[in-house]
C-alpha cells in the first residue's frame, strides 16, 4: 500500500470541506487522486448527481449493506446513514490511485486501522458565528429548517471540534484559496515523505549493508 497515499478529511457541516475536496481534485496535484464516493440515505439535493456526490439509497438497502459488511466504516448522523464502501476503496488502491476520504472522527479511526499510513486532516471554521452564517447561506434551506434552525448542526460541530487534536493536521478555512493552497502543501510534503523518501532511505540502507 506504500505506492498509494490516503488522506482522510473531516470537518463540521458547513465548513467548506466538500468544496475544498472538489477544487483540489481539479488541480494538477489532484489528478491522480480519487474521492471515495460514500453511500447515504438522505435525500438528493437539486445540484447533486447520484454516483458522483453520493450513492443515494434507501435505509433498508443501507442496513442490508451493513449486514453484508460492505462498508469500511459508516455512521448515523442528522437522521441519515453515511458509509464508505469497502469494495470501492480496494478497487482504487488496486488501480494505483491515491485516495481521499470524506468522513467523521470515528470513520477516520476505522480507516486508519485499515490503512495505517493514512494522513488525517481536520478543517475548522474561523468561528462558530461564521459557521452558522455559512449554513444559513446554503441553497437547501428547507433541510436546515428541518433540523431546528441549525441547532443540531451547530451542536454537532462543537462535538466534532473536540476531536480535532486527534488529527495529523488542522486547517482553518477562513480564506478558501489559502486553505486550498495549505492543503496542497500538506499533500505534496506527505507524498514526498511516504513515497520518494522511504524509497530513498531504503536504497541507502541496502547500499550500506552490501558493503
Amino acid at each position: 500500500m506504500l505506492k498509494n497515499i490516503s488522506f482522510i478529511i473531516s470537518a463540521p457541516s458547513g465548513t467548506g470541506k466538500s468544496s475544498l475536496i472538489q477544487s483540489f481534485l481539479k488541480t494538477n496535484l489532484g489528478h491522480n487522486f480519487r474521492l471515495i464516493t460514500s453511500y447515504t440515505t438522505r435525500n438528493i439535493r437539486s445540484e447533486e448527481i447520484h454516483g458522483k456526490d453520493y450513492f443515494f439509497i434507501s435505509k433498508s438497502n443501507f442496513k442490508k449493506m451493513i449486514i453484508e459488511k460492505n462498508f469500511l466504516e459508516y455512521t448515523y448522523i442528522f437522521g441519515n446513514y453515511y458509509g464508505t464502501p469497502l469494495k470501492n476503496v480496494n478497487n482504487q488502491i488496486n488501480n494505483g490511485f491515491h485516495i481521499l476520504f470524506d468522513t467523521d472522527f470515528y470513520g477516520m479511526q476505522k480507516i486508519k486501522q485499515y490503512i495505517p499510513t493514512s494522513i488525517s486532516v481536520f478543517i475548522l471554521p474561523p468561528s462558530l458565528q461564521e459557521l452558522e452564517n455559512r449554513l444559513k447561506n446554503r441553497n437547501n434551506k428547507k433541510e436546515i429548517k428541518k433540523y431546528t434552525n441549525l441547532k443540531i448542526r451547530i451542536n454537532q460541530a462543537k462535538i466534532d471540534v473536540q476531536f480535532c487534536n486527534k488529527y495529523d493536521f488542522i486547517l482553518v478555512n477562513e480564506n478558501f484559496n489559502q486553505t486550498l493552497n495549505d492543503f496542497k502543501c500538506i499533500i505534496s510534503i506527505k507524498k514526498f515523505q511516504l513515497l520518494k523518501y522511504k524509497q530513498y532511505i531504503k536504497n541507502i540502507i541496502n547500499q550500506i549493508l552490501k558493503n
